[in-house]
């Protein structure tokens, strides 16, 4: 089971409930979540290297929803975050720690450009907004 992850998605943004119907039909069937949080927080054990399943990140795409997506690693990978803003159309994944930190090498870190990026980014999985179905 090393190639296995604990994984997290949380859901940002605002979409109808019909949209919505069908957006946690789709979770439920890829990735079975153990956890299930009304705010749009799901977390899944024994995911396959972590990563999303395209189908989903695909569909949150296209109805214009945020996420973040996080793992927390295993044998032969290090712990990632991959997180979409829905408003600005932009994708962006980094190392992660904690399953909710970006991690930076040295090299990266001395980057003003890198560390202005992540800072951003890192205020995008902070931020307070949620999901809101209407």
């Amino acid at each position: 089971m090393a190639d296995r992850s604990t994984c997290k998605l949380t859901i940002k943004g605002l979409i109808d409930k019909t949209t919505w119907d069908e957006i946690e039909e789709m979770i439920d069937v890829l990735l079975a979540p153990d956890e299930c949080h009304e705010d749009g927080a799901y977390t899944i054990f024994g995911v396959n290297y972590g990563d999303i399943p395209h189908q989903l990140d695909d569909k949150l795409r296209e109805v214009g929803l945020s996420y973040v997506w996080t793992n927390d690693g295993g044998t032969g990978f290090s712990p990632e975050i991959y997180v979409y803003d829905a408003s600005a159309k932009e994708f962006e994944q980094y190392a992660g720690f904690d399953m909710r930190l970006i991690v930076m090498s040295v090299e990266e870190a001395e980057d003003p450009e890198f560390r202005t990026n992540a800072r951003r980014w890192q205020d995008f999985i902070n931020s307070k907004e949620g999901l809101t179905i209407v």
